[in-house]
């Protein structure tokens, strides 16, 4: 299928309420779980981290905002790509530290 006729299969299935609102977003396939999963925890998990860190060093002032977007910009990636390595490694020990139920 061409690229453009693809969009075109993506958005004519996408469903829209009577106002134009997008109800039902379009899914990705299950392949990219476990990338999706990574951006998103390192996202949310950076975030708040950088967040108590950079008040605690800079404490509630005006430009408190700024710094805090600026460590998270760096720390994202960085937390991203190691959770893609880490993440196996978390699985495989939470396996072995826990019993099946049977």
């Amino acid at each position: 299928m061409r690229t453009g006729a693809r969009a075109i299969a993506v958005r004519s299935s996408m469903q829209y309420s009577k106002a134009g609102i997008l109800t039902e977003s379009p899914m990705l396939p299950a392949r990219f779980a476990p990338v999706l999963f990574a951006a998103i925890m390192s996202g949310l998990m950076s975030c708040i981290v950088t967040c108590v860190a950079t008040i605690r060093a800079v404490g509630m002032d005006p430009g408190m905002a700024g710094k805090w977007m600026g460590a998270w910009v760096l720390a994202w990636p960085i937390a991203f790509v190691v959770l893609l390595f880490v993440a196996p490694l978390a699985r495989r020990l939470v396996a072995a530290l826990v019993r099946s139920e049977a």
